[in-house]
């Protein structure tokens, strides 16, 4: 089993290699050095026990297997970006539930007014 304690920067500079072609160019498009970029891959292809990447004298080019390993990676990405910002929202109050236990003496109070209040500040 693969050591599953991944950096997702070494997703991401996997994903940009295969998009540019290149670790240089990679490297160039979020200005780190290229000797890092190639690192990380490298270290990522080692963790996972195969080549991502065909090395070649013009660039690189993802196997069949890191093609079909950075589509599925990508995927989990997004599901946990999205998890994020799910989380983020519910913790400022945007996402979630609201929950009301009453009696009956509360619906003529100032209940009514505050609910209707709370609909129009947070309505979806």
């Amino acid at each position: 089993m693969p050591d599953l304690s991944l950096d997702l920067r070494y997703l991401r500079y996997a994903h940009l290699a295969a998009e540019h072609g290149s670790f240089r160019r990679a490297a160039l498009s979020i200005g780190v050095n290229q000797s890092t970029l190639t690192r990380r891959v490298q270290l990522l292809e080692r963790r996972l026990g195969v080549a991502l990447f065909e090395r070649r004298r013009t660039g690189v080019v993802l196997t069949p297997i890191g093609s079909h390993f950075l589509q599925e990676a990508r995927v989990g990405a997004e599901h946990l970006h999205r998890a994020v910002k799910e989380l983020a929202s519910s913790h400022t109050g945007q996402h979630g539930h609201l929950r009301i236990g009453l009696m009956g003496t509360l619906t003529q109070g100032p209940l009514p007014e505050l609910l209707r209040t709370y609909r129009r500040k947070f309505r979806r």
